[in-house]
């Protein structure tokens, strides 16, 4: 490849630090609001620190703007051919019922974590493609990139979480960190880590191992809020970062002039969801609002967003 076509590749494979910056900036913001964006009365509000809460909503609102120009562009696909939309529509109403169940089944709080941990690969997909500039991505060591920094991210979850007499005992952190890492190198996970452009998704894995040892042994002098406020950053670091990095991808696919309009309307967007958010915190508890609007059910809206990813491109392909 000579250097002149380098150039545009290399910026290509790695774009994120702008993205990252400002999903760093943003999880700093969210903890630092001087003001609330819930009412005092809000139920959550003092279970969960008013800190963490404003994080968690911001993830939230900026999250439902996020899936509308997922949506956007999904229907964009299908006005050019419309014949899979039968299928896509089944697909999601089966994703929605299935999501709605194992939300019952479940309870929220296990819910939630085998939603984000869903999360994971979808990140990780999503990551590849932006770096290939949306061609097929070479991926060394196969689906491994997927699977092991998921498998890892539950551990860290289930660390982080576990009952006190269980980070009494530390032994197992050891053991289950050690089991994982053997898994993801007997999967292949040497391969990438090799690979300057897939190393960062490996060692995601291995980092998110080293954390679970060291927050499941330190989560025996954790408050509840504190515990909340750990899983909370990771939960927003990603979801921010994941959110800017889809629109820069985006707008480097729209014709220079257009760019301008096309950054208004994400500000747009996310302006609008974010004060009808805040509106809908106000109305009573049991209005439907809320389960768009309120945090508790935000992890169903990615869920639902996780299963039109996975239906849209199997469809694609």
């Amino acid at each position: 490849m000579s250097e002149a076509a380098a150039i545009p590749h290399r910026k290509a494979l790695f774009p994120g630090p702008p993205a990252l910056a400002l999903a760093l900036l943003f999880c700093g913001a969210g903890y630092a609001l001087p003001v609330w964006l819930f009412p005092a009365d809000y139920p959550l509000n003092g279970p969960t620190s008013p800190e963490i809460l404003n994080l968690n909503l911001a993830v939230a609102w900026m999250g439902l703007s996020h899936f509308v120009f997922a949506y956007a562009g999904h229907a964009r696909a299908f006005a050019r051919d419309g014949a899979a939309v039968p299928k896509y529509v089944l697909g999601l109403a089966a994703g929605a019922a299935a999501l709605a169940l194992g939300r019952r089944a479940l309870g929220p709080p296990v819910f939630d974590a085998a939603v984000w941990t869903y999360f994971i690969p979808h990140f990780i997909k999503a990551e590849l493609h932006f770096a290939s500039a949306g061609r097929s991505p070479v991926r060394p060591g196969g689906r491994v990139l997927y699977w092991f920094p998921a498998l890892a991210f539950a551990f860290f979850s289930a660390a982080l979480f576990s009952p006190p007499w269980l980070s009494e005992r530390s032994g197992w952190l050891i053991l289950g960190a050690g089991a994982i890492a053997a898994a993801g190198m007997l999967g292949r996970a040497r391969e990438p880590l090799v690979e300057p452009e897939h190393a960062p998704y490996a060692l995601l894995a291995f980092f998110l191992l080293a954390e679970a040892m060291v927050w499941g042994t330190y989560s025996k002098y954790m408050s509840a809020q504190f515990r909340q406020g750990v899983y909370a950053f990771h939960i927003a670091a990603a979801s921010f970062y994941h959110y800017f990095r889809s629109y820069g991808f985006a707008a480097r696919r729209v014709e220079p002039g257009g760019r301008g309009r096309y950054w208004a309307a994400v500000v747009a967007v996310n302006a609008a969801i974010a004060l009808a958010g805040a509106a809908a915190l106000f109305a009573p508890p049991d209005h439907a609002a809320h389960r768009v609007f309120g945090f508790p059910w935000f992890t169903f809206w990615v869920g639902l967003h996780l299963v039109a990813s996975d239906v849209f491109n199997g469809l694609r392909r």
